[in-house]
């Protein structure tokens, strides 16, 4: 008799919905999805602001970025995942709600992004890594919406322990587990930038090269997805179509490594170029010790100076700062 593990170690059930009018209802799989962008946009608005960044243009980056990969995502599903609907329902690629790849979410993501930093004449590098820096949260996010959805079953296994316990046997959930593996790309990110303490105590923020976390998001993700997605189930028991062998992620993935490795070379010629971030504020406690104000007591300090009253010289009228007289007037009086 085999040994009993933890059987089943996840539990199967339907997503919970809430019915509004007709036949729309409100999913988890969606009310996860709206909370990640919303918290990833935050923690992408914070870091961008901390790095010197304009936190106007990158909200509107923001928009532009999740509705390209929004719209992209549908299409890339419907065109290379579920290609038979469309000769019974050509309208279907209008109807974003019927489908989305993530895949092609980041290749739409991508695109926008790229078409909003050419259109208003920002810098795809600086500005796009912040939203890397914030994306594994809305990811996380979106991922556990896929596991509560179960839409992306994997093959039939007896590795219990990463098994969920579908309706005809337990099987992997591709949706859980790269949810896990975004708990660990997400704690290596928000690790990697606690600041670091100097020797007198002070805190000092962790600033990167502009394209690192792009890169790193990039190479980290390709091998692992190209991996995972052998797990997944056949097509005959509702798994993803396959292409010589391959789904269409796991061919895009070759490109998505290519680019991280391209990212990743071009941030490292602009470091050493010395084209990098400028915080906005300096190391926490400067405003505390002698000779080191804040940037706002900087800032009140210089305007106070700039604003402080002149002096008129006699008998021309004119403002003069204390202390300071032409040279021709001098010369006058002197004679």
């Amino acid at each position: 008799m085999p040994p009993v593990l933890f059987y089943p170690p996840i539990p199967y059930f339907e997503q919970p919905s809430l019915p509004l009018f007709g036949d729309f209802k409100i999913h988890a799989f969606g009310v996860l999805v709206a909370i990640g962008i919303v918290l990833g946009a935050r923690v992408t608005l914070r870091r961008a602001a901390m790095l010197g960044l304009d936190t106007g243009i990158l909200s509107d980056l923001i928009v532009w970025t999740v509705g390209t990969g929004f719209v992209v995502g549908h299409v890339f599903e419907i065109v290379f995942y579920e290609t038979h609907k469309l000769s019974t329902d050509p309208y279907i690629l209008f109807k974003l709600w019927a489908g989305l790849s993530s895949t092609g979410g980041f290749i739409g993501a991508a695109i926008g992004c790229g078409l909003f930093c050419w259109r208003k004449g920002i810098k795809f590098f600086e500005y796009g890594d912040p939203i890397a820096y914030g994306l594994p949260l809305g990811w996380f996010f979106g991922r556990m919406g896929c596991s509560v959805a179960h839409d992306h079953p994997g093959m039939k296994t007896d590795f219990l322990w990463l098994a969920v316990d579908y309706p005809d046997g337990p099987r992997f959930d591709l949706g859980f587990l790269e949810m896990i593996f975004t708990v660990f790309l997400m704690s290596g990110v928000f690790l990697s930038t606690i600041p670091k303490t100097l020797p007198d105590g002070k805190k000092q923020p962790r600033v990167y090269p502009p394209g690192t976390f792009l890169a790193v998001i990039c190479i980290a993700y390709a091998p692992v997805r190209f991996a995972m997605d052998f797990l997944r189930a056949p097509p005959t028991q509702g798994g993803d179509v396959r292409y010589l062998g391959l789904t269409p992620a796991q061919w895009a993935m070759f490109g998505l490594l290519a680019l991280g490795i391209g990212i990743a070379w071009e941030a490292r010629r602009r470091a050493k170029a010395g084209r990098l971030y400028k915080p906005v504020f300096a190391a926490v406690g400067d405003g505390d010790k002698e000779g080191g104000d804040s940037p706002e007591k900087k800032k009140d300090a210089s305007g106070e100076s700039e604003s402080a009253p002149e002096s008129k010289s006699e008998g021309d009228g004119e403002s003069k700062k204390p202390g300071k007289r032409p040279h021709k007037e001098r010369k006058a009086k002197s004679s």
